[in-house]
């Protein structure tokens, strides 16, 4: 099994997590995917390398992905793989 330094990975949350956001990317229009791919690639996944209107249009196509519903359904998950520990 994999390890992270000293704890071992919760493949059930990393599951949730790939699976949370397949939906949430499989959401957006077919053309802002590609937009985003587009970007993504030109940048290399550098902030530092976009420019003004590239924040813009990323800041458009990522409003539309629901951020918010999948950051949500990622708490909950996590909720879910501790039982019932509770957050001190």
């Amino acid at each position: 099994m994999a390890r992270i330094p000293g704890k071992a990975l919760p493949w059930a949350l990393v599951l949730q997590v790939v699976m949370a956001a397949r939906e949430h990317w499989g959401a957006l229009p077919p053309r802002e995917r590609e937009r985003l791919r587009e970007i993504m690639k030109r940048t290399k996944g550098r902030p530092q390398a976009l420019t003004a209107a590239d924040r813009r249009e990323l800041r458009h196509i990522l409003s539309q992905a629901d951020l918010p519903g999948l950051a949500q359904r990622l708490v909950v998950a996590r909720g879910r793989s501790l039982g019932r520990k509770r957050f001190r």
